[in-house]
């Protein structure tokens, strides 16, 4: 039987949800990998030249010679680099105590208070993929709420 808590929660609805700059920076989801994927995001040549050259040194992966060959061959492109993913323990918000594999570039807790390492410079892919507030944006927050809901209802039961 539910509890008086779980009954007058309601079901979470992005799609009345503002998302502002403040809702963004508390969330980071956007840089979460949810399929555990060892890279993030593809970077050009371009955008290594704008990140630092430690960043790039220790967190781009870049294709080996064999693949670019490969893909040349079948008239494929290929990325220039990719990203690092990283595991961090989440310290403290509704994720407190799990790991979560992110962009090398994130910083902070997951769904509590994230900032992104590289922002000013972060790869083409982010300034035009990442729309805080567009539907993939309410999709992942209202899945990762829904999952979080059901698990608090578990415990609550």
């Amino acid at each position: 039987m539910d509890s008086p808590a779980a009954a007058r929660r309601a079901p979470y609805d992005g799609s009345t949800e503002r998302i502002t700059a403040d809702t963004c920076r508390s969330c980071g989801l956007c840089c979460a990998s949810f399929t555990g994927s060892e890279v993030y995001c593809d970077v050009t040549v371009e955008d290594m030249k704008r990140l630092s050259k430690g960043f790039v040194r220790r967190n781009v992966v870049r294709p080996l010679l064999f693949d670019r060959l490969a893909h040349a061959l079948d008239g494929n492109r290929i990325p220039a680099g990719a990203i690092k993913t990283v595991w961090n323990s989440q310290k403290v918000g509704p994720l407190k105590g799990v790991e979560v594999r992110a962009c090398a570039a994130l910083r902070g807790s997951v769904m509590h208070r994230v900032s992104c390492a590289v922002y000013e410079n972060r790869p083409r892919v982010c300034q035009t993929a990442v729309v805080p507030g567009d539907r993939t944006c309410r999709h992942v927050r209202g899945m990762v709420q829904q999952a979080l809901d059901e698990s608090l209802q578990k415990d609550e039961s």
